[in-house]
């Protein structure tokens, strides 16, 4: 595989970096033949990575809302001679230009603190639910709210308390974490609840 991230014209935010990928992708749990949607995608390095798992008959579909990131992952995926990555620019706050149940993995990584949830969050996890098949899951890793080194202002941390609070009113519940360090990782599947 050719290194991209060199380029600084290439580059996009990105929180890969930050802990091992391995453990990210455990969590991930992602198969051969799956359908993946990288929420917020940035600089598209989970996009990339997860495509190695799902195989030629699977699909990664990375969205963000900044056209730039989009069309810098479009050019790494060229470079790469990726087939089974999907891009698209939108805006996870926002209806998505995709079908319902469709996806078997649905990951937010170190976006939510950037959104203004009190206006967002149920369109956002309304949204998740719908492109998201019934026995799918759900996967957001997101900045711990007591390492404030790194990442975004005590303010705009959200613990993973607050966030199961958060995603239960849309029907998930918890069925997996891990601590990553500066970061967490949570995973969801449905439970039923509001639609």
């Amino acid at each position: 595989m050719k290194h991209v991230c060199g380029n600084g014209k290439l580059k996009g935010p990105s929180s890969i970096h930050m802990q091992s990928v391995d453990s990210v992708f455990d969590i991930l749990d992602l198969s051969n033949h799956e359908y993946i949607l990288d929420l917020g995608c940035g600089a598209g390095d989970y996009a990339i990575e997860a495509s190695k798992y799902v195989g030629e008959e699977g699909r990664v579909f990375a969205i963000d809302r900044a056209a730039i990131f989009i069309q810098n992952l479009d050019k790494k995926i060229s470079i790469l001679d990726l087939k089974n990555i999907i891009t698209k620019v939108s805006d996870i706050t926002q209806v998505m230009p995709l079908k319902d149940d469709l996806f078997d993995c649905c990951f937010i990584s170190t976006v939510l603190h950037a959104v203004d949830l009190k206006e967002f969050e149920e369109n956002i996890f309304r949204e998740i639910r719908r492109v998201m098949k019934p026995d799918g899951r759900l996967v957001i890793l997101e900045c711990k709210s007591d390492r404030k080194k790194y990442g975004p202002p005590a303010e705009r941390r959200i613990s993973d308390v607050q966030l199961d609070s958060m995603v239960s009113k849309y029907g998930f519940k918890r069925i997996a974490f891990k601590d990553l360090g500066y970061n967490y990782i949570c995973k969801y599947s449905l439970e039923g609840g509001l639609l």
